[in-house]
């Protein structure tokens, strides 16, 4: 009888331990989103423009705009607006890439001159997977995004140039690789670089706001850029006609929700985009690891207009997004704090 209370008794201890350590970390995680609340709330008051993303588990902590949407100033930013992604777009690129190979129409390890005509010497040699790292050795830019140039224009511009390393030789970040591979993949296709990706990149995660052209995107619903104080509008008002520049296009500039970019990066680590195997390969490349030796990815983005930031932490189950619009308010001023409460968020009980 003694034995059967003793055992009930530490039953009992076990369970109130667990229901106060839940407890504690429910009350730490909820300072944690009041203290990144208040210093956006704080911020917006000096002129910060911007959207946070925060879920923990099943469990959105924190989905909030902050600053005006329209270039009057007269709108508040929400949750469901669109912002450009900036550099996120090569991520876009990097899968309609992955989803060609998975249709056997290329290997990352090909030459650029198998899939496209007339490649120079110096650049005959150049792989798919050297632009992918960046390693290729070709220049950032040609250009600003919003000056139109068509994909001729920038193709004999990209071969006319000189590359500033050999293909190969270190990492150099290169904007035009990128631009490069949009090419690759409308000449593979068949199809505009967009169509393929709204099918094929997309499509499968089932998100329809993101993209150049192809979502229906109601103007009032894009979020105004400040640039010094002075409204610039947004990326959308300095593409083509019917495309970005392609200065821009696959490298950047494509227009984005925080909801719809999470959904998306979900769907490519549950293998909706591409088979698993391809997944481990970009995941093995692109993953980093906490002090914790956690998984996780990060990728960023911006014009110095816009700026973005998205980070899921694989292991820990959670999703971090940040979107802003004002030059003066770029992601590395608001992020260190942001991160700092964030990592409470996610220790939780692991600390």
């Amino acid at each position: 009888m003694k034995n059967k209370q003793r055992i009930i008794s530490l039953v009992v201890a076990i369970l109130v331990g667990l229901l106060l350590t839940s407890t504690l970390n429910i009350f730490a995680q909820t300072e944690a989103i009041n203290s990144i609340d208040k210093f956006l709330t704080d911020s917006e008051k000096n002129g910060f423009n911007g959207v946070v993303l925060i879920i923990k588990g099943e469990k959105v902590l924190l989905r909030k705009g902050y600053g005006v949407a329209d270039c009057q100033g007269k709108r508040k930013i929400t949750p469901e607006m669109i912002f450009d992604i900036g550099s996120i777009t090569k991520n876009i690129t990097t899968f309609a890439i992955l989803k060609l190979q998975a249709q056997g129409k290329l290997q990352i390890n090909d030459s650029i001159s198998k899939h496209l005509k007339n490649v120079p010497s110096d650049k005959a040699n150049i792989t798919i997977e050297q632009i992918l790292q960046h390693t290729a050795g070709m220049p950032d830019v040609f250009g600003a995004d919003e000056d139109y140039v068509s994909k001729d224009w920038f193709i004999r511009k990209a071969f006319s140039e000189a590359l500033i390393s050999p293909p190969g030789a270190k990492r150099e970040y290169s904007n035009a690789g990128f631009s490069l591979l949009g090419a690759i993949i409308e000449e593979l296709s068949g199809q505009s670089y967009e169509t393929f990706v709204r099918k094929n990149v997309l499509d499968p995660a089932g998100i329809n706001q993101t993209g150049y052209f192809l979502p229906k995107l109601k103007k009032n619903n894009i979020v105004c850029g400040i640039l010094d104080d002075k409204p610039w509008g947004n990326v959308k008002d300095y593409y083509g006609k019917f495309e970005p520049s392609w200065h821009l296009l696959a490298n950047g500039g494509m227009l984005s929700s925080v909801n719809e970019l999470d959904k998306w990066f979900r769907a490519v680590l549950d293998n909706k985009i591409v088979p698993v195997e391809i997944t481990n390969i970009w995941l093995a490349t692109t993953g980093r690891k906490t002090l914790r030796n956690t998984r996780y990815i990060a990728t960023s983005g911006s014009n110095h207009i816009f700026s973005s930031l998205y980070i899921r932490y694989i292991d820990d189950d959670a999703s971090f997004v940040l979107f802003t619009a004002n030059s003066k308010w770029q992601k590395e001023k608001v992020q260190p704090q942001l991160l700092a409460e964030l990592n409470k968020i996610i220790l939780g009980d692991k600390k």
